[in-house]
Parts: C-alpha cells; sequence; structure tokens
C-alpha cells in the first residue's frame, strides 16, 4: 500500500514545486540569504543586502541545505526549494512506517498520510510548499515525538540519541521554537509514571549537553563574529515575538483552532477528540493508546504556547499535523479492523480491508480535491504577481538579448527580497552585473541605464519620468533603456 501512495505523494508535495516564482514573506529572505552565503562562503552569519542579516536571527541550518542545493543544481526555484521538498516527502514516510511497523496498521499509516498531504495546514505556501523553515522543523519534531516514544517503550539507547539529533537539528533551523516540545516530553513521561527512569538515565544528560555545546556553541560563534547577535535574537524571538507584537500578527488566542476549523484541518479537528477517546480507550493493541496519549500532550503543548505568544503567524501550527494525522488515521485503521468472523478467515479480512478503503477514500476526498484546487491556484502566481516576475524577465533578456549583461531591476515596492534574489541568480548564471533599486530610489536612475520592471505601475512611473525604449518584453514586465529625462 505504501508503493500506491507514492504517486498522491508526487502530486501534493513534489508536482510542480519549481513553477513559481520565490515569494516575498519569508521565502525571499531565506533565498537571499542563501544565495549571499553561497557567494560570500561565510556559513557562519547570513547576509542580506551585503550585511549582517539582523532581522532574520534564526540558526542556519536550512539555509546551508539550500546552498548545498543551489551549488548543486544551480539557481532554480526546484533547486532551492529541493530540501523543503525532501523533508516534506521524508515527513510522509515516517509517518505511514511509524503507523505501520508500530501502531500496527496499514490502513491507518496510508489514512494518516492521506490526511496529512491533503491537509491546508501543511501543505501550502510558507510550508511544504516553499522554502522556508518550517518543513524541516516539522520534520525534525515529528522524528523527537516519534524516537521519544519508542525510547520509553522499548527503552534502547539508540532512540534517545536519534530524539537527541532530531532536537539538536530542529534547534539550528528555527531556534527556540525547535524545544517547545521539551515540556510536552516530560509530560507524557510523567503520564507513563517513567519520569523518574527517564531522570536516571546518562544518556539523557548526555543528550542535553551535547545538545547545549552544540546549539549553544553556534549562538556564541556568531555573536563572536556578528557582535548584536544575541541582542537581536531576544529582540526578534524572545522578547519579540512571545512578548511583544511583530508587523502586526496579533490575533486573539483561539486563532489557531478558529484556522484549524474554517480551513486547515477540516474534517479532521472535529475527528481528532474522537480518535482520541477511540484509541485511548479501546485501542487494537495497547500501543495506541500510549500513542494517543503522547499526541495530546505534544499538541496541547504546542497550541498552548503558539496561542499564548503575542505574535501569531498562520505557519506556528505546522509541527502539529503529522502527529495529529497520525492520531486520526489510526483511529479509522481501528474501526475498520478486521471484524467478520467469517468461516474463511482471509475472506473476512480482505472484506473488512476493502470497507476501510471505502471509508477512507469517502472521508480524504473532499480535502483532497480542496487542497489540489488550492495547490493550482498557486501556480497562476507564476505571472500574476508583477513583484515576483523578475526571475522570468531575467531569463528573457538573457535569451533575447544576450549583449546586456549590465542592468538594474526596479521595483515599486519598499521591500522586495524576490526581487533581490533574482537579481544575485542573474549575476551566478548569467554572469550579468545586475543593480537593484527599490521605490524610494526611483531618482537615482540615470539616463543610459537598463532597466527592468514589472507591473502597470512601476511602467507609469518610469514614464512618467523618462523617455525609454523598450528592449525585452515578456508578459507583465519589459526590460527598457532610458533615453532622457523628462
Amino acid at each position: 500500500m505504501g508503493v500506491a501512495l507514492l504517486p498522491l505523494v508526487y502530486l501534493f508535495l513534489v508536482h510542480q514545486i519549481g513553477s513559481y516564482p520565490i515569494l516575498v514573506w519569508d521565502e525571499g529572505r531565506l533565498a537571499v540569504n542563501a544565495a549571499e552565503m553561497e557567494h560570500n562562503g561565510n556559513w557562519l552569519v547570513t547576509y542580506f543586502g551585503g550585511a549582517p542579516d539582523m532581522w532574520n536571527t534564526k540558526p542556519p541550518f536550512i539555509i546551508w541545505l539550500e546552498v548545498l542545493s543551489l551549488r548543486l543544481f544551480g539557481y532554480s526555484e526546484t533547486a532551492f526549494r529541493l530540501p523543503t521538498m525532501l523533508a516534506s516527502v521524508a515527513t510522509a514516510g515516517v509517518v505511514y512506517r511509524f503507523g505501520y511497523r508500530h501502531l500496527h496498521t496499514l490502513l491507518g499509516a496510508a489514512a494518516a498520510v492521506l490526511i496529512l498531504i491533503t491537509a491546508i495546514g501543511y501543505n501550502e505556501h510558507h510550508r511544504a510548499r516553499t522554502g522556508d523553515y518550517d518543513t524541516l522543523l516539522t520534520l525534525c519534531l515529528t522524528v523527537a515525538a516519534l524516537a521519544f516514544f519508542r525510547y520509553l517503550e522499548e527503552q534502547k539507547r539508540v532512540y534517545f540519541v536519534w530524539v537527541t539529533v532530531a532536537l539538536m537539528v530542529a534547534a539550528l533551523t528555527k531556534g527556540v521554537a525547535g524545544l517547545f516540545w521539551g515540556p510536552a516530553f516530560v509530560l507524557y513521561a510523567l503520564s507513563q509514571k517513567k519520569l523518574l527512569w527517564l531522570l536516571r538515565r546518562p544518556e539523557v544528560y548526555a543528550g542535553a549537553l551535547v545538545t547545549v555545546l552544540v546549539v549553544g556553541g553556534y549562538y556564541l560563534a556568531r555573536e563572536q563574529y556578528n557582535p548584536g547577535y544575541l541582542q537581536a535574537v531576544y529582540d526578534n524571538e524572545l522578547g519579540g515575538r512571545m512578548l511583544g507584537v511583530l508587523n502586526e500578527h496579533q490575533h486573539p488566542w483561539n486563532w489557531f483552532l478558529e484556522a484549524m476549523y474554517e480551513e486547515k484541518f477540516m474534517p479532521w479537528l472535529v475527528v481528532f477528540p474522537f480518535s482520541f477517546g477511540l484509541l485511548w480507550r479501546y485501542p487494537a493493541v495497547r500501543v495506541q493508546s500510549r500513542f494517543a496519549v503522547l499526541v495530546g500532550s505534544v499538541v496541547v503543548v504546542h497550541l498552548l504556547i503558539i496561542s499564548t505568544a503575542s505574535t501569531k503567524l498562520a505557519w506556528y501550527d505546522m509541527p502539529v499535523y503529522p502527529l495529529a494525522s497520525l492520531l486520526v488515521g489510526t483511529s479509522l485503521g481501528r474501526l475498520t479492523q478486521p471484524s467478520l468472523h467469517l468461516p474463511d478467515g482471509q475472506r473476512g479480512v480482505g472484506l473488512s480491508t476493502l470497507l476501510g478503503l471505502v471509508l477512507l477514500l469517502a472521508t480524504v476526498t473532499q480535502p483532497f480535491l480542496h487542497t489540489l484546487r488550492k495547490n493550482m491556484g498557486i501556480y497562476g502566481w507564476r505571472h500574476g504577481d508583477p513583484a515576483l516576475s523578475f526571475g522570468f524577465q531575467a531569463q528573457a533578456t538573457a535569451t533575447q538579448l544576450p549583449m546586456a549583461t549590465t542592468y538594474t531591476m526596479f521595483s515599486g515596492e519598499t521591500y522586495n527580497p524576490s526581487m533581490f534574489y533574482y537579481a544575485l541568480a542573474a549575476h551566478r548564471e548569467y554572469k550579468h552585473t545586475v543593480a537593484t533599486k527599490l521605490g524610494n530610489q526611483l531618482n537615482e536612475l540615470q539616463v543610459g541605464d537598463v532597466v527592468m520592471l514589472c507591473g502597470d505601475r512601476d511602467k507609469a512611473a518610469i514614464a512618467e519620468r523618462f523617455v525609454t525604449s523598450v528592449l525585452v518584453q515578456d508578459n507583465a514586465c519589459i526590460t527598457v533603456e532610458i533615453q532622457q529625462r523628462k
């Protein structure tokens, strides 16, 4: 059944992931961080606009992976998003394998994957479809939770090694958010009456020490080479996001639950409490009951932290979806356990599985179609937003006007990291010399400049001040040469 899921995993997590441009928030900034790191070779300090980035202060593990991908495969949207794509596919694989091998439900494992890849809360831009932090963070936290569960089940040190590595990478991916589930793990150990046993295990202290040394070592090393970094981390990630409101992202405490109910995890949010109760009280095997307690602990702790934070952004709840999907999927598998006591036992199993598949397909059809339509709508951004179209225009200019190797990209926006990234990409891919200017720098353009711009607003702004000749036109964008001022 796992092989049968591969086409759907491809359709929802891989298909056309490079067909739309680098987005402004926050993918564009990470893309610039990666492009500048690939260019300047500084693997410790992230740069933006040629200076240390003191706004995007998270550790750069995902950026390191994106740099490696750009070096291996060139400056394309697919190459930049490749680490995120692989992390999303790996998450689906981890969910399936754990459901099948450790929760003992083949149908439940398949259901969990289908629920996950069709959940808008997981599969959308700034999540599994773009090169942001959150997909890799979600993979790491999911691995950490499942490894911790197996550690308490089987008491093998190797599983706590996985916990340590996963949490360490999570923290190196998104800072303090990578450690959000620590209290949930403690709560779960307490519920299983294993907290004292846990506190006596030497590998727990060794893992904590290694994590502190590696993660803390990165922060201290960056402060050494980038003075003021630790204060920026506090202002942006701790005091800024947790205790203060950044960029007007203030919402009521129940905002995440409302979003899950309205779109992001429907109809599964309604099913979730019943799934928890079913597996807790009437599991097919006892391990499912204990797993339900783990998922409940993680979901409650995570939602409590992000719901009480002053700054709330739509993707903060992404890490809970793999475990929530696994819980709901396992409950669907539980409902369709072989229960037809026919003389031919195999016939009963086959009929029950068939009925389970019919039930599963009936329940996932609506989320399947909704998510597919929404993803197809994202592809419309290819030429729908002029601010994101500079990559297409740079390619058209390189093809149609190869002698134009020095030019300026102009955007009337006040902030457009997507344009900055495509300027760096044009330099690396086509050996072009590219300057960038925003709306408040319009008057800095000079007669003789070759300027690339996109959208009717920016075309009108240029036409109001300059006489130009069009060199290349491609959809919403043009490349012009300034002839004289008006």
